[in-house]
């Protein structure tokens, strides 16, 4: 499966790569730090799998996952984000979010979410 993140804290790219490095059939294809770049990756390649920020500088995630929802329903989105009170979590899994994880205390789901849609795509 391959997966793209889109986070503009090289940091977070760095734990993903790191992160799953070690699983097998998964590979972290690109990291997309705005939106233009997300949009263009998506212009000329098609991730299994993208692990979203909803906080991008001056941007919103949230139109993002809008856009891949109405026109690439078949990849699941993964929201990371520290934004993760009740309104956000509610309004992106409305939106058609796989799963919503909040970067300070549910980082290590990652794995389970990534295995679970690993899973259910044979």
């Amino acid at each position: 499966m391959k997966i793209l993140a889109i986070d503009d804290a090289p940091i977070i790219f760095k734990q993903l790569q790191y992160l799953l490095n070690d699983l097998d059939h998964i590979e972290l294809t690109g990291n997309a730090k705005n939106l233009d770049e997300a949009y263009n990756f998506l212009k000329t390649n098609k991730p299994d799998i993208i692990i979203l920020d909803l906080k991008l500088k001056d941007e919103n995630g949230i139109e993002l996952l809008e856009f891949v929802t109405k026109n690439h329903p078949e990849i699941k989105t993964i929201i990371l984000s520290n934004e993760g009170d009740y309104f956000y979590r509610n309004k992106c899994k409305q939106m058609g979010a796989a799963y919503f994880l909040d970067k300070s205390y549910e980082f290590d789901k990652l794995i389970d979410c990534i295995t679970e849609i690993q899973d259910s795509n044979p």
